[in-house]
């Protein structure tokens, strides 16, 4: 019996070490970030973000503005070959549609974050939608008053485990972390402010200081100006330490800004991480820069891996395999100098063309949508109101226009993934 016992000792002893050597192998080279989407390989659809906008006269200024009206997220099924509308009766313009279990019921929902900035007659929204006998059923989940939601993220984001909901907002520097939790959702509002008036553009959720707990990372800066014109700014990261949400500076920019970050293992290192599109200036002539942020030496240290030549403005970004050679690029859609990547090779980075024609880039996104097997590339234009798909064939990318909206419908944002959970 004693010699049993110590065997079994042995036996534990060992099962410990080698499962701790094995553990520390997947924390240290294997990138961690507890996204929320539960798609299954081919089970994908497109959901775009959409709104209409026209000028109009504003009375006070006398100047034109876009208006926006007609808030939609539309759901391409390209497998399929149908369409799907949700219209949102509450806000203005849709300006995101992030799929995500968030309820934690092991099914996909649809998040919808929608503007009322810039027209009286509408509201901020944040809406869960489910698909519940073949019909959409909307909860208003947040109303922000006197902003508009302009991005929204779904991950674990206090470490329990559970998807949570970040979404920020124009105009006061509000950021939301809603969370489901008994049967009821939570909410927590944080200041995320730059300056008295304080656009948010972006939110990203990942884990990019290795610690196997997601940080939040935003974009706030002054309000907008014309393109190429001033806009300072900064990059926040927000870190849960157990009974709050701490914020920390991770870049700043004293006239130009940036607007659009992604996470992602962009330089195939099995380690995530953060990626800047750092907006060129007219004045003095600067041009867009793609800044990388790693975690080296305990701290986020940042490198320019690319400047573009005559280009001001990335909106969207995306990171991923698009030519299915088991290897990252960094997927950029600009303002005029078309769709195009980056990629790591030999200690290098080379830049690639997608389609060098296709105008004022707002949304892209990397996936599977027509059960092939392999990644996508989706690509959407503001100026043409149209969203396209690419292929790698025989190393020509293949063009397929997936839907053309009216004039004037602007794609403010796409996501990929199983929202019937099929």
């Amino acid at each position: 019996m004693m010699f049993r016992t110590k065997l079994i000792l042995i036996y534990s002893i060992l099962f410990f070490v080698i499962g701790s050597i094995f553990g520390y192998g997947l924390a240290n080279y294997w990138p961690y970030i507890k996204l929320s989407n539960t798609t299954k390989a081919g089970d994908n659809e497109i959901v775009l973000a959409t709104g209409h906008f026209v000028q109009e006269i504003n009375k006070e200024t006398g100047k034109k503005e876009y208006v926006g009206k007609d808030a939609q997220i539309i759901i391409i099924d390209v497998a399929k070959g149908t369409k799907e509308i949700i219209n949102n009766n509450i806000s203005n313009v849709e300006h995101k549609a992030a799929i995500g279990d968030v309820d934690n019921d092991g099914l996909n929902e649809i998040v919808g974050g929608g503007g009322g900035g810039g027209n009286p007659d509408y509201n901020a929204s944040l809406i869960v939608y489910r698909l519940m006998n073949n019909n959409w059923v909307e909860e208003l989940i947040w109303m922000p008053q006197d902003v508009r939601v302009r991005d929204v993220e779904i991950g674990d984001v206090d470490n329990d485990d559970k998807n949570d909901i970040v979404a920020i907002t124009h105009e006061k520097g509000v950021m939301g972390i809603l969370s489901f939790k008994n049967n009821e959702w939570i909410k927590r509002e944080l200041m995320d402010k730059f300056s008295e008036i304080t656009y948010v553009h972006e939110v990203e959720i990942g884990d990019v200081d290795n610690d196997r707990l997601n940080e939040i990372f935003t974009t706030p800066t002054d309000p907008n100006v014309e393109l190429g014109e001033k806009q300072p700014g900064i990059i926040s990261m927000f870190k849960w330490d157990g009974l709050k949400f701490n914020r920390f500076q991770v870049d700043h920019f004293d006239d130009a800004h940036s607007k659009e970050i992604v996470i992602g293992d962009v330089d195939n290192d099995n380690q995530l991480e953060l990626i800047a599109a750092v907006d060129g200036l007219n004045n003095p002539r600067t041009y867009l820069k793609i800044k990388k942020y790693e975690w080296i030496d305990n701290q986020l240290k940042g490198e320019i891996i690319w400047e573009f030549d005559n280009e001001l403005k990335s909106r969207t970004m995306a990171v991923g395999d698009i030519d299915n050679n088991g290897e990252n690029e960094l997927l950029i859609g600009t303002s005029s100098s078309g769709l195009v990547y980056l990629y790591f090779k030999d200690n290098k980075w080379f830049k690639g063309f997608i389609d060098e024609d296709l105008p004022n880039i707002h949304s892209v996104a990397i996936g599977d949508v027509d059960k092939d097997g392999l990644n996508e590339v989706i690509g959407a234009s503001d100026d043409l109101s149209i969203v396209n798909m690419y292929k790698l064939k025989d190393n020509e990318w293949k063009k397929t226009n997936l839907i053309q909206l009216p004039e004037d419908y602007w794609i403010w944002a796409i996501d990929i993934g199983n929202v019937d959970n099929d």
